[in-house]
């Protein structure tokens, strides 16, 4: 997941800089890295929490109850 976020910093600051410029606007560098920043640690943190492993439970287990 590091390398997917990584990966996913990048490519938002490279979309948002030629979407920018196809518009005619220019942000700041840094609003543009602040995006990155923000997909990139949400990737993380889908990476690391809890509901992103198994459950233990098959479903027919889940019906049984």
């Amino acid at each position: 997941m590091l390398v997917f976020a990584i990966l996913s910093f990048f490519v938002t600051v490279f979309i948002v800089r030629i979407g920018a410029g196809l518009a005619g606007y220019f942000p700041d560098g840094d609003f543009v890295a602040l995006s990155g920043a923000i997909l990139a640690a949400s990737a993380i943190m889908a990476g690391a929490s809890p509901m992103s492993g198994p459950s233990g439970l098959s479903d027919t287990d889940s019906r049984s109850q």
